[in-house]
């Protein structure tokens, strides 16, 4: 008769438990890269919690609510759509679930000639997803009353430059496209 103390028992359940736990967040991720792997996780949840903060003040100047900045994808909408236009907003947003289908390989098929349509397809794609993500920096940065410069900033540094617009002097002045419209 053979007794095993039940704290041997439940540590190794624990184990168990937090080893089923990082094979299912992490598929095919080797023992030793699972705390690089959490470290770059949380700093990747860290830095998305300092751009909603920083966001929070922006959608205030511009006149919504700042909850909204916490919600994935319903603040770029509404980004978008103060800033530049809800049309813009869409394509944006297509465009993210359209590079999440090529990242899983979708669209990724046996034959020559499609595997490089499906590649074109990708590289298209993530064109399209370039000029949105500077054209909408841009737009943000004319919404703000700051010019190109401060546009490109925003672009490269988005931390840095989103903190500014957010916790700084910089007054929404309103829809660049709108604006321009109601000069003609």
């Amino acid at each position: 008769n053979v007794r095993i103390p039940i704290l041997v028992l439940y540590k190794n359940n624990i184990v168990l438990r937090r080893n089923i736990m990082l094979e299912i967040l992490f598929p095919g991720i080797k023992e030793g890269q699972y705390t690089l792997l959490i470290i770059l996780s949380c700093i990747s949840v860290a830095l998305w919690l300092l751009i909603a903060v920083a966001r929070w003040s922006m959608f205030t100047k511009m006149g919504e609510k700042g909850w909204k900045a916490f919600i994935p994808f319903y603040d770029i909408y509404i980004l978008f759509s103060k800033c530049w236009s809800t049309r813009a907003a869409w394509n944006y947003i297509t465009g993210i679930f359209v590079s999440v289908l090529f990242e899983f390989g979708v669209f990724k098929s046996t034959g020559d000639i499609a595997m490089i349509a499906s590649y074109i397809g990708e590289l298209l794609v993530a064109i399209c997803m370039l000029y949105l993500s500077i054209r909408i920096n841009f737009r943000i940065a004319k919404a703000f009353g700051h010019g190109a410069g401060f546009g490109f900033g925003l672009w490269l540094f988005p931390y840095i430059f989103t903190f500014i617009i957010g916790f700084g002097k910089s007054e929404y002045v309103g829809n660049p496209l709108l604006n321009a419209k109601n000069k003609h």
